[in-house]
């Protein structure tokens, strides 16, 4: 027999305090139209992660959270929705998801990740020296990609490029 140890998750306690009786959650979201990969470590991203934070700390506010897919899924609704859960306040859910869902949405040039194109990807590699890793971003099969792109393959090839590897077709 093997036993886990299992962190209690913040849905977790919310769902075990809407079951005691404690809080009335209703949740609210807001669609913000935007598709990309946010990154939450620097920048603009990371300043409105604190901005959602600071949200969250109000007592009538239960949860705050952006909620994004990858960018290049085949699935409906995969863009950016932001969510909130207000105990028992509905209005305020619904005014406090539309209002960050607008700020998101006010911070798209700054919060978006910009990548390298193919060519300039392998013009960038050219000038370096020792080992790099160019990485299609679009043909992740651990995000549910075939992981059969191979146009990045004929760039290189294109280019008389010889000294690399390719992989994971």
């Amino acid at each position: 027999m093997v036993a886990a140890h299992i962190e209690d998750c913040e849905g977790d306690i919310l769902a075990r305090r809407a079951h005691a009786g404690e809080i009335t959650p209703k949740m609210a979201y807001y669609d913000t139209r935007m598709v990309n990969l946010y990154l939450t470590k620097a920048g603009a991203m990371k300043g409105f992660v604190a901005e959602m934070a600071a949200a969250q700390t109000r007592p009538d506010v239960l949860s705050v959270s952006l909620s994004h897919g990858f960018p290049w899924a085949n699935v409906e609704d995969v863009d950016a929705w932001m969510l909130v859960i207000a105990d028992d306040q509905p209005q305020l859910a619904t005014q406090l998801a539309e209002g960050l869902g607008r700020r998101f949405f006010d911070l798209r040039n700054e919060v978006t990740t910009r990548y390298l194109t193919n060519s300039e990807a392998l013009d960038h590699v050219g000038t370096r020296s020792g080992l790099c890793i160019v990485a299609d971003m679009g043909d992740n099969s651990g995000g549910g990609a075939p992981g059969d792109a191979t146009h990045l393959l004929k760039a290189m090839l294109a280019r008389g490029m010889t000294n690399f590897a390719s992989g994971l077709f």
